[in-house]
């Protein structure tokens, strides 16, 4: 129970941590999606050093893909997309227009892979390091990722449960972020076009 809590904290603080840093950042900058931006880049690298000075970086595991298996994961994304868009009727808009070059880069890029190494890799391998099932893992990772991307206005906003639940069974199957971040990013991409 002390792990789950721990992790939990630790994500809260980032999250807290980052709403901290936009603040200042977007008055500077007057550009949400830039500062967004900006702010995750500075929360990136915050969280290496959060990862460094835990030692959870031999929970992250990047290795080499298998074609095929990324083109199972890229249909995947692709169903998983096109099914939550026809579901929620097309409601689920993750992005604004302010400044596409920008989210594009934070979406894209910075998010899956800092999202991935701090729920799947860190989180999951922590958790199962300290005992836990593999569906306390999955669940528990899930709903904390959920917790970090919505503010529960609809009931649409599940999805983002729902992804973090993929994304963590794709982890637990392969024990390879590669496939997560190629999932996170190829999501986050399809829903930005």
């Amino acid at each position: 129970m002390k792990s789950l809590l721990f992790y939990f904290i630790t994500i809260l603080l980032l999250l807290v941590c980052q709403q901290v840093i936009l603040l200042p950042v977007l008055s500077l900058f007057k550009n949400f999606d830039l500062s967004f931006t900006i702010t995750q880049l500075i929360v990136t690298i915050l969280t290496i050093l959060i990862i460094i000075k835990n030692q959870w970086q031999k929970y992250i595991f990047i290795e080499n893909v298998n074609l095929k298996k990324l083109f199972f994961y890229g249909l995947l994304t692709l169903i998983y997309v096109l099914s939550s868009h026809y579901l929620s009727h097309g409601n689920i808009n993750i992005f604004n227009s302010e400044n596409r070059f920008s989210r594009l880069i934070g979406a894209v890029l910075l998010a899956p892979v800092f999202e991935e190494i701090i729920f799947r890799g860190a989180g999951i391998e922590y958790l199962k390091e300290k005992g836990h099932s593999k569906i306390t893992r999955v669940i528990f990772t899930s709903i904390c990722f959920g917790l970090v991307h919505t503010p529960f206005t609809s009931i649409g906003d599940i999805h983002f449960f729902v992804t973090g639940l993929i994304s963590a069974l794709i982890y637990e199957k392969e024990r390879n972020l590669s496939y997560c971040i190629f999932f996170h990013a190829f999501y986050n991409l399809l829903l930005l076009l």
